[in-house]
């Protein structure tokens, strides 16, 4: 077996993450190709052992290229500018990934949404989502 093929690409993960304290479902199954020169992985600024091994868990997952990130909106940003205002539709374009509504749940009033794609796509989503709670006002409350 390759690590991009285990079942045991999620525990890594998990692992790692909780010796950082962080939850592994935040990116579930989050993956891609690492920066290479010469053929190795290239670190990018420094980094503690435990972020190290973070960062290569969330590297050999079992589908590279592939992140998934699950978000808690409030119902009313979603309904309104999100939805009403075709903002929605905007970032999956401007992002290249895929958003889809979830549940909803209350109180408080939130609705999921899934955002698949590219670790790269995905964190655009997120700051665009961002952009726009912050000119709409959700950002303060």
């Amino acid at each position: 077996r390759t690590p991009n093929s285990s079942a045991g690409g999620d525990q890594a993960v998990a692992r790692a993450a909780a010796k950082l304290g962080l939850l592994a479902s935040d990116y579930h199954r989050a993956s891609c190709p690492p920066a290479v020169a010469g053929g190795a992985p290239m670190a990018i600024g420094p980094q503690l052992g435990s972020e190290a091994m973070l960062l290569q868990a969330l590297l050999a997952g079992p589908q590279p290229g592939f992140a998934q990130l699950q978000l808690a909106l409030p119902l009313d940003f979603v309904r309104g500018p999100m939805l009403a205002d075709g903002k929605l539709h905007a970032v999956a374009q401007r992002s290249g990934s895929k958003l889809e509504l979830g549940v909803q749940h209350s109180p408080p009033a939130t609705q999921l949404l899934t955002i698949t794609g590219s670790m790269l796509g995905n964190s655009m989503a997120v700051l665009y989502i961002q952009e726009i709670m912050e000119e709409r006002g959700f950002a303060r409350r």
